[in-house]
């Protein structure tokens, strides 16, 4: 570029001057056709850079884009890989059920009765209930009992079991309280509220660990501090200050779900009518 001004000065030098010697038409006839060529060329190489460095810079949003994507894929791939492990080990977990109960050739139980169910009874007629009280009332007072409580349990559904009823051995697993709640329409029980459980939404079991979690990744992963008497709970793993929320994961079947879609059952506290 700075040659190209040079041999402008030298033209404008010659024209100003009026020598016409043999420098001054080489100049014009050779050098400058060959200047401006190359000064045509030069600003076509600049334009091409400008577009190349706009094309660069395209091509690295565009990569960043692309980085954004795989990430994203990757997570949904890492969830994708957990719920097809869950469902590997729900249906292990089902297979081994039916291997045992085609074994045991036991039959297979009840889902635990929710409130709205108790009132339908045990499938059973009416006569045939009376008869069971009765005979269930005469075994209570044969071993002085005057109070069933739900007693805890980890072979049972509910996780908790009536004993007595167990021991009375006529009622089939799963339908003591559906029993007892015949036993107080009849008159020959009362109750009263025990304790309240939590069961799985989806295989109505009770086992259930309640985690507190982020709201926005469903991660447990936090550090929790307090200032001036409030709790502070950062998410190490989306970096964010969250109020935690409640998620339930079962232990026997594998699902995580809030703790509103968990089924909340009610046992009683079943006494003897003492008759005056």
């Amino acid at each position: 570029e700075g040659e190209i001004e040079d041999v402008k000065t030298e033209k404008i030098r010659t024209e100003e001057t009026g020598e016409e010697g043999s420098l001054g038409k080489y100049i014009e006839t050779e050098v400058l056709p060959r200047v401006y060529e190359l000064e045509a060329k030069w600003r076509g190489a600049r334009e091409r850079a400008e577009q190349l460095f706009e094309e660069n810079q395209r091509l690295k949003q565009r990569l960043k884009e692309l980085r954004s994507e795989f990430e994203f894929v990757q997570k949904e791939k890492e969830k994708l890989e957990r719920g097809l492990t869950r469902v590997y080990n729900l249906l292990e977990t089902l297979l081994q059920e039916k291997i045992l109960l085609e074994e045991s050739h036991q039959k297979e139980l009840r889902p635990p009765l929710r409130k709205e169910e108790v009132s339908l009874g045990l499938p059973l007629k009416e006569e045939d209930l009376s008869l069971l009280s009765l005979d269930f009332l005469s075994f209570l007072e044969e071993k002085e009992i005057f109070e069933i409580e739900p007693m805890p349990a980890p072979d049972s559904t509910l996780g908790y079991v009536y004993q007595p009823v167990r021991e009375w051995g006529k009622i089939p697993r799963g339908e003591e309280a559906s029993f007892l709640e015949a036993c107080v329409k009849q008159g020959i029980l009362k109750k009263e509220f025990a304790l309240r459980v939590h069961l799985c939404g989806y295989c109505f079991r009770y086992n259930l660990n309640f985690q507190r979690v982020c709201p926005t990744c469903h991660k447990g992963q936090y550090s929790l501090s307090k200032e001036e008497g409030r709790e502070t709970f950062f998410c190490h793993h989306c970096r964010a200050f969250f109020q935690p929320v409640f998620l339930l994961h079962c232990l026997y079947c594998g699902k995580d779900f809030p703790l509103e879609q968990a089924i909340s059952c009610h046992l009683y506290r079943y006494c003897r009518v003492q008759v005056t």
